[in-house]
């Protein structure tokens, strides 16, 4: 987390004003947006591991995936010329509600309360993904333990 927030500053701060991007928005607003989808990116890279059987494979699947979200999040490629089952399959990726709400914060000026569907989203996928990882290891530690009884 520590990791990723020095990367968000680093993004938020020098990089933004080194392009001179447009920035009407609250730094504050910002930061609680960005704040949830830290969480469920971090979530959802657990929960993403836990499928995997090998470290590597998962660092190699979400290489491959990185391209898609990106095109997915509406920053490269409009959202009104993609397909709808293809708009809703990328709900699922915590970027594509976040990048838009992003964009609106920083270019627009809107204030926090315009993205509170978005925020609440980000939350609620955060939470998912922490339920779904947690269920996950359970289950595994659950199904290891009697195994470990029925081979004794």
């Amino acid at each position: 987390m520590l990791i990723s927030a020095f990367n968000i500053c680093l993004a938020l701060i020098i990089i933004h004003h080194w392009f001179n991007y447009p920035d009407k928005g609250n730094m504050f607003d910002v930061l609680m947006l960005l704040f949830p989808f830290l969480l469920s990116v971090i979530f959802f890279g657990i929960g993403l591991s836990t499928l995997f059987k090998h470290r590597e494979s998962a660092i190699v699947f979400m290489m491959f995936l990185s391209p898609i979200a990106l095109f997915l999040s509406g920053i490269s490629w409009p959202v009104s010329a993609m397909p709808d089952w293809l708009v809703g399959l990328s709900k699922i990726l915590p970027g594509t509600t976040a990048v838009p709400a992003y964009l609106r914060l920083r270019t627009m000026g809107v204030g926090i309360t315009e993205v509170k569907s978005e925020v609440l989203k980000l939350y609620f996928q955060a939470g998912s993904y922490a339920f779904l990882t947690i269920a996950y290891f359970y289950v595994r530690l659950f199904t290891g333990k009697i195994r470990k009884r029925e081979n004794s």
